[in-house]
């Protein structure tokens, strides 16, 4: 076979070889095309998947949301206050009237119930019935813990049967628990239950348009119990869902004894349930049999039809591949003004032409690096120069503070000083979070300036919690707010007071800078809220630059708050995350004041 090899000719050697490999090109791209197109359907299945669960629980979120404001107001109501407070009174009419009207607009109700002293009443029913002091003291307490929020408990078994069936028992309800006060921090009186049934959420499921057929839906509550679904898997199954999804995975495959099922899962954090969506593997890419068939017939006409191409061409081909070789290996020995002449305009002279235009390009593009390797070596040389110029500013600074002391002139050489490391502190950029202590060290440099300058008018204090001196925040945030303080805080007349203190509220860190002066009206307040957040209006830039800088850093709800009123002066706070390192760290917890500075001379 060999030796039959070597007697062919070159160009039957060559249309050989090329109609082998393209035969097998050809298989190889079949192969993968076959594989990326089922890659990519079943991608976008699950894609739709995920899309679809998320549609569900926006859908969730929203009934939700809707529910808990209907009992948040129920529960705050005037008629549902005073009968809480009157139990075990009989309900007024109006209240009667009321609770029909909510009771109905709340959807497939299970029951509606006032809990107080462990019975369950219900307005339009003269008899209480009494529950378990387990089953009382989990619904006082949620509602204590939550405060004036909603608690939905999820899969839960009613508190009371209605209507029995045969068996006598009855499905799980959905139960959600909303306290009932006088005032939003005040006592409990008493906790308002509604217990839905499992088609409220049901219909969620099968109202999805963009659902299949084939797809199964779930919702499990907090505890992993399943609350609603369109189709049921059987036990098992359902087990190694959860098992999966309570280990952290939320896209993961599941086998059954009859198919393979990819599992689409996803927390609600509204209510803490969670949404699983699940498809046979099989059914994302339905017609891959029909494909596998129009792959092998694409292939086999296509290395049909290129086999006979190449014999015919491949003569054209051998002629010019030795110049194409011997161009090649003067570029690659580094001769880059080689160029081919080529002499027809069939696919080598194409290739030529092509290798001509290869040169060119290549040719220009070293230059241009070569250039631009300049460029950057001369920039970088200038910007070195650059750096030069803040530091002989700081030091002319340090002989001027010298010159004046010299001159007996102490308080200016103060100023001086206290202008030469605001500067330095202005120029030292190698960090973008700085300890607090440091910011309000800045901060009372720019004070003793403006001490400088107002004289009496200006009375300061700064107080700093001592543990709170190692918290980072954000660079140049102070002063901003003391020179608006000093700006707007008096006229040209008066003595203004102002005051910066640090603090602790729960997870963050609270700076306040507030003064004593004229303040503003509630019009005017409004108009500075606004002007911080928007950025077509020009006023007030520092105090919208560092309102921006903290939103962009931290996100909401960290940045500015405003607090004012006429002739009562006026208060800005910085609120940012309380952290003593470049990322998440253990919270501060400590009530010890260190007045770190104070004038009122």
């Amino acid at each position: 076979m060999r030796g039959l090899f070597l007697k062919l000719s070159f160009r039957m050697k060559l249309a050989l070889v090329f109609v082998i490999t393209l035969i097998l090109s050809a298989v190889s791209v079949g192969f993968y095309s076959f594989h990326s197109a089922r890659k990519i359907v079943r991608r976008d299945q699950r894609k739709t998947l995920a899309e679809i669960t998320n549609l569900i629980i926006m859908n969730i979120d929203g009934r939700v949301g809707s529910l808990t404001r209907q009992m948040q107001q129920a529960a705050g109501s005037e008629l549902m206050q005073s009968y809480a407070k009157q139990l075990p009174a009989r309900a007024s009419p109006e209240l009667k009237e009321y609770y029909e009207a909510m009771e109905n607009a709340l959807g497939f109700v299970h029951a509606v119930y006032v809990v107080k002293n462990r019975a369950l009443y219900v307005p339009t029913e003269d008899e209480s019935v009494a529950i378990s002091a387990t089953d009382y003291s989990v619904l006082w307490s949620s509602a204590e813990n939550a405060q004036s929020n909603t608690v939905w408990q999820g899969a839960q078994a009613p508190l009371h049967l209605i209507n029995e069936t045969s068996t006598g028992r009855q499905e799980n309800v959905i139960r959600a628990v909303q306290g009932i006060r006088e005032s939003p921090d005040g006592p409990l009186d008493a906790l308002l239950v509604l217990e839905l049934k499992a088609q409220e959420f049901d219909n969620l499921l099968f109202s999805n348009r963009a659902s299949l057929a084939y797809q199964y839906r779930m919702i499990f509550d907090q505890n992993m119990q399943l609350m609603a679904a369109n189709r049921r898997f059987d036990d098992e199954t359902l087990g190694k869902i959860v098992e999966e999804y309570t280990h952290g995975e939320r896209r993961f495959t599941v086998s059954t004894p009859h198919a393979d099922f990819y599992v689409q899962g996803q927390y609600d954090g509204l209510t803490g349930w969670s949404v699983f969506s699940a498809q046979e593997v099989m059914s994302t890419f339905p017609s891959s049999q029909e494909l596998i068939e129009l792959i092998v017939q694409f292939v086999l006409v296509s290395s049909l039809l290129a086999s006979f191409s190449v014999v015919i061409l491949s003569w054209t081909i051998t002629r010019p591949v030795k110049s194409l070789s011997r161009a090649m290996k003067s570029f690659e020995q580094g001769d880059y003004s080689v160029r081919l002449n080529p002499k027809g305009s069939d696919e080598m002279g194409q290739l030529m032409q092509s290798f001509n235009f290869m040169a060119d390009e290549i040719d220009q593009l070293i230059n241009q690096v070569l250039r631009v390797s300049l460029a950057q070596r001369e920039a970088e040389i200038m910007a070195l120069e650059a750096q030069i110029n803040p530091h002989f500013l700081y030091n002319t600074l340090d002989s001027i503070q010298w010159m004046l002391i010299k001159e007996n002139q102490f308080e200016i050489a103060q100023v001086i000083v206290s202008l030469g490391k605001i500067f330095r502190y202005s120029i030292d950029r190698d960090k973008r979070l700085v300890p607090l202590v440091n910011e309000v060290e800045y901060a009372e440099h720019y004070l003793n300036i403006q001490k400088y300058r107002l004289d009496d008018r200006l009375l300061y204090s700064v107080r700093l919690p001592h543990d709170l001196h190692a918290c980072l925040v954000p660079r140049l945030i102070l002063q901003p707010l003391i020179e608006n303080a000093i700006a707007h805080g008096a006229d040209d007349s008066s003595v203004v007071t102002v005051d910066v203190v640090a603090r602790q509220e729960n997870d963050l860190l609270a700076i306040e800078v507030r003064d004593d002066g004229k303040g503003m009206s509630e019009e005017r307040l409004a108009q500075v809220k606004e002007m911080i957040e928007d950025d077509r209006f020009s006023s007030h830039l520092g105090l919208r630059n560092v309102h921006r800088r903290l939103r962009l850093q931290f996100g909401d709800p960290y940045g500015i708050s405003i607090v004012s009123a006429d002739n009562k002066g006026c208060s800005v706070t910085v609120r940012v995350p309380l952290f003593t390192e470049e990322r998440d760290g253990k919270m501060l917890n400590k009530d010890k004041l260190l007045l770190i500075g104070q004038s009122e001379s």
